[in-house]
């Protein structure tokens, strides 16, 4: 059977500490101990993507009644 090049992977944080992996995102490689042999794994980081928040504007921020207004009941 050939390796699938594009099959995801999921790594929780219990393997990853149990591994002592080390991720280097700017290098875009993994490196685990597992049964007492170094792996190591490339990828392909995801480039950046632009934000999809045009604008920001302040707003008047939203009133609040001060405790002694509340709601009481008269």
């Amino acid at each position: 059977m050939s390796p699938d090049l594009k099959v995801s992977i999921i790594l929780g944080r219990p393997f990853l500490s149990t591994a002592n992996a080390h991720i280097d995102v700017g290098k875009g490689e993994i490196k685990f101990n597992i049964n007492g042999k170094e792996e190591h794994f490339t990828f392909k980081p995801r480039p950046e993507r632009e934000s999809t928040v045009k604008e920001v504007r302040e707003e008047e921020p939203l009133e609040t009644p001060s405790p002694e207004e509340g709601n009481s009941e008269d």
